[in-house]
């Protein structure tokens, strides 16, 4: 989303050829702000299910699903941005 709204977030990550965890939660934080307010609370979630679920494995299944819909809620957002601007 930050990148098809052209946000001063994304320019940063191209000049740096990276995103990094600081860039992607000031993006969130920016996209929350100007575009859905859910978006950093889903953001947030997403973060930690990675993190915790992926990297660290600590979750269990039952976490897992209930963060799931915070994810989906994400992705919702992102494809109704993304096919409104092609």
């Amino acid at each position: 989303m930050a990148e098809v709204l052209g946000l001063p977030e994304a320019e940063e990550a191209r000049k740096r050829n990276k995103w990094s965890l600081r860039l992607l939660d000031f993006a969130a934080n920016r996209l929350a702000m100007e575009v859905d307010g859910r978006i950093y609370d889903d953001w947030d979630h997403a973060y930690f299910l990675h993190t915790e679920g992926f990297h660290e494995a600590r979750l269990d299944s039952n976490q897992v699903r209930a963060r799931a819909k915070y994810v989906e809620e994400l992705l919702e957002i992102a494809k109704k941005i993304i096919s409104q601007r092609k």
